[in-house]
């Protein structure tokens, strides 16, 4: 019985996708969501503050977390509560939909015929989605089917890559067109080549940067002071004058 109400739940799903692509799209109108709508974080924020800004683009940021909704609502910029009435009216009307994750950043079922821009969260230095022969069969027929269900009403979705290099991977990656994969860079990388803003670095010194990825898909806690003896490594670093940057994996 709950396999059968499980089926009947994903068949009505996608009797929506495919109906939400009858209406009417607004292409001032731009939802933005990260991180499987968990987290206002990564590629999606920074572009979201920047499209914020402008007078020419509504930008709203859809999330799961009332939190992150009153924290965007105080900075000036609009936000909308997953799964309520007025998320979902916004998400069946806008002509543009941003992404770094996958589509389930946002209610991809109200996104039919939208305008899909994945900025990605990184640069594919390991084997990621449709590569990634450990994560699923993404060959099964079960998989295709969605596959080939899902492109028809989301069909109209770029990659954002940081180079010319990457295209061929994002395209095997992605499964996508080459004309589907856009050269354009990180929005949070934008800082960089910003003159008028300030580094968030120390200027002239020697950078060591350790950026370790996740642990057992997220579960397992990554121990820095198991890693590096940290009294005798800041005592060494100090003598060279250099620092050590540490980003962890959410």
């Amino acid at each position: 019985m709950i396999k059968v109400l499980k089926a009947v739940k994903v068949v009505f799903k996608y009797i929506v996708m495919f109906l939400t692509m009858l209406m009417p799209r607004d292409y001032k109108l731009c939802v933005f969501g990260a991180w499987l709508g968990e987290r206002f974080a990564d590629n999606s924020k920074q572009l979201f503050i920047e499209a914020s800004e402008r007078d020419d683009i509504r930008a709203v940021w859809i999330t799961k977390d009332k939190t992150i909704v009153d924290e965007i609502r105080k900075m000036g910029y609009e936000a909308c509560l997953w799964g309520t009435k007025e998320a979902r009216k916004v998400q069946l009307r806008a002509g543009y939909a941003v992404i770094s994750n996958g589509i389930s950043d946002l209610e991809h079922t109200f996104l039919g015929n939208a305008i899909i821009i994945d900025l990605w969260h990184g640069v594919p230095l390991k084997k990621v989605v449709y590569d990634n022969k450990y994560e699923k069969n993404w060959d099964s027929p079960k998989q295709k089917l969605r596959d080939s269900l899902i492109y028809i009403p989301l069909g109209k979705m770029y990659f954002v890559a940081t180079s010319e290099m990457f295209v061929p991977i994002y395209q095997s990656a992605f499964r996508r067109r080459k004309d589907q994969i856009i050269c354009l860079g990180q929005p949070r990388s934008d800082i960089f080549f910003d003159e008028k803003k300030p580094k968030p670095y120390f200027p002239g010194k020697n950078i060591i940067l350790y950026c370790p990825t996740h642990r057992n898909e997220g579960k397992e806690p990554i121990h820095i002071e198991k890693i590096f003896e940290l009294d005798k490594l800041e005592k060494y670093l100090a003598g060279k004058d250099y620092y050590l940057v540490i980003k962890k994996h959410f």
